[in-house]
């Protein structure tokens, strides 16, 4: 593990209930989560969330499925997630070794590949592919900007981010998935984009 990754999960750690107040001040992504569904356009759906954290969006997913699974690599964060969400399943694990589980149908990633620097997005998805269930679909939100990983000392602490673009994306997610949405938002001064991407059913 690099050092900038061990000071943005420290960072998480030390801080938690801070983050867990100040990410109680957004809205929920009921939207989002209902047009990620929709995408898949199936009933319970076998779901995914990257990137838990305290849990702020898996009320509004467990209102379209109860076969879920929510993982962080933040025990402190995780600990507010099992709070609000208790029989919830939730694991504790980093998503760049923690392998989905086989036949998933829907991966949510809201504001979480922001911390994986392109090796590791590369190789997320490659590994996502076999466990994936044919035309499983993963929605996600990321900051915006041409690719550069960037250290960011704010009012909690330092924290590793990384820009991304739908182009590099579809780079990195390779010719076995499909980018068939791609919305742009502007939350505050930072310009975020929504990105739905298909497994294709080919080996």
């Amino acid at each position: 593990m690099t050092e900038e990754r061990s000071q943005t999960i420290e960072t998480y750690r030390t801080k938690a209930g801070e983050f867990a107040e100040y990410f109680s001040l957004f809205p929920h992504r009921a939207q989002e989560v209902a047009r990620g569904f929709s995408f898949l356009a199936k009933k319970n759906p076998k779901t995914v969330e990257l990137g838990v954290g305290t849990g702020g969006d898996t009320g509004e997913i467990l209102q379209h499925t109860d076969d879920y699974v929510g993982v962080d690599f933040v025990t402190e964060l995780l600990a507010y997630a099992r709070e609000k969400h208790p029989g919830t399943r939730f694991v504790e694990a980093d998503i760049t070794e923690w392998e989905i589980p086989q036949g998933t149908e829907m991966v949510f990633g809201f504001a979480t590949l922001l911390h994986l620097n392109q090796e590791e997005v590369a190789d997320l998805f490659r590994r996502m592919h076999s466990r994936l269930a044919p035309g499983a679909v993963i929605y996600l939100s990321l900051k915006y900007g041409r690719y550069r990983g960037f250290m960011k000392n704010d009012r909690f602490g330092v924290r590793e981010f990384y820009l991304y673009t739908p182009h590099l994306l579809k780079k990195l997610i390779g010719a076995r998935y499909s980018i068939f949405y791609a919305g742009r938002l502007d939350k505050s001064t930072d310009p975020w984009i929504m990105v739905g991407i298909r497994k294709k059913n080919v080996k």
